[in-house]
């Protein structure tokens, strides 16, 4: 049903806007495609860009992110509120500044502490693929599944999204929600809330 709603606006607008970016990276729902291609539809389709915005952030896109947070209406939104006030806790490090010219043997150096059991260096490594910033899909999963696996709170989160939306692995929402309840016991408000929207979306669709 989701990655149908994504793939809605192919069939609206056809090939032509794909120019700028890559449409396979879309359609397998990374996080900096997904916003490149909300941008590009937000005159046209706002309610579909806005929704795929909210999606990458909730994957920890910063483009997104900074988005919602210039957006007047994010605060209107609790699970919106909480994102912003998340990333802010957790990526204030992590700015575009530091990242996004990472030489070569930078990356090994990140590599290899993230081998020595860093679990925030490890989630970086995923972090820097969710940001289109040097590391390839299959790694940073492999980076995510180790952080994750180490109870990194973030990760967790990232990791049950992936099951909720079924990137990169099936839709499973049991394994999702599992992961978001191990998250949210770590203390992370954002797994919390997301949580909540589950329960309100289920109720609307049951009721």
């Amino acid at each position: 049903m989701i990655k149908a709603l994504f793939l809605m606006p192919f069939i609206l607008f056809g090939n032509s806007i794909f120019a700028n970016f890559d449409r396979d990276k879309y359609e397998n729902g990374e996080p900096s495609a997904q916003y490149e291609f909300a941008i590009s539809i937000i005159d046209r389709q706002p309610k579909v860009s806005e929704g795929l915005i909210r999606i990458a952030a909730l994957q920890d896109n910063q483009k997104s992110i900074h988005w919602l947070k210039q957006n007047y209406k994010v605060m209107e939104s609790q699970l919106l509120a909480t994102l912003i006030n998340s990333h802010e806790k957790y990526n204030a490090i992590y700015s575009f500044g530091q990242l996004d010219n990472l030489k070569k043997e930078q990356l090994n150096k990140m590599r290899s502490i993230g081998n020595q059991g860093d679990i925030n260096m490890q989630y970086l490594m995923w972090w820097l693929y969710v940001n289109d910033l040097g590391i390839s899909k299959a790694e940073a999963y492999t980076w995510l599944k180790q952080a994750a696996g180490n109870e990194h709170p973030r990760a967790l989160f990232s990791l049950g999204i992936l099951y909720q939306y079924g990137y990169i692995v099936p839709i499973e929402p049991k394994k999702a929600k599992n992961l978001f309840n191990k998250s949210s016991d770590t203390g992370f408000n954002l797994a919390t809330q997301f949580l909540k929207n589950i329960e309100l979306i289920h109720k609307k669709l049951t009721h």
